[in-house]
């Protein structure tokens, strides 16, 4: 192979891979409207992700979804000591950056998050909402304030950290009993 052959190959292999890396970034992973709207939804005075504060878990903390709710795969929950009350649930959205990579897409989670964020806002169902941005860019709202019950003691965590969607609904008068059963 002549020294033109080769610049000509090496030309035509980085064109070839800047097209498949264009062709990846223009196909963002995203979740569909339902998934968005049910997560967004999904905590309430009452509940949070279907599981309802205060009832009896006396099984593991976890549970899988269905694939209808993708890139949300399940829920782990907590409950208190003693009474096993449930008092906090949470949930991760995760799109992985390539398949059978174990990294999460950054991009695809960002856009996620700010779905999640608008559709909350959207649907009004708290009064308040508080966010930080940490030096690495992580991103952290709090809502609190339920509208249905605004003296109700339900907060719900959304963050963006690890290029994903990671969502917590806790119910601060439960967790109050958790730490009385805990240290009392």
């Amino acid at each position: 192979m002549t020294l033109r052959s080769l610049v000509l190959a090496a030309l035509i292999t980085i064109g070839v891979s800047e097209s498949a890396a264009a062709q990846t970034q223009a196909q963002v992973q995203t979740a569909s409207a339902a998934t968005i709207d049910w997560v967004a939804r999904a905590c309430t005075p009452e509940t949070a992700f279907g599981l309802r504060f205060g009832e009896r878990a006396d099984d593991p903390g976890h549970r899988v979804f269905d694939d209808a709710l993708q890139p949300f795969t399940g829920l782990s929950f907590r409950s208190t000591e003693r009474s096993r009350r449930v008092f906090l649930v949470e949930t991760t959205g995760m799109f992985r950056l390539a398949p059978g990579s174990t990294q999460s897409d950054p991009v695809a989670g960002r856009q996620l998050f700010e779905a999640v964020d608008a559709r909350i806002r959207e649907l009004g169902t708290f009064s308040s909402r508080e966010s930080v941005i940490d030096e690495d860019g992580d991103i952290d709202i709090t809502y609190s304030r339920p509208t249905a019950r605004p003296e109700s003691r339900v907060v719900l965590e959304v963050a963006f950290m690890f290029g994903g969607v990671w969502m917590t609904c806790r119910d601060l008068e439960l967790v109050d009993l958790q730490f009385r059963e805990v240290f009392q």
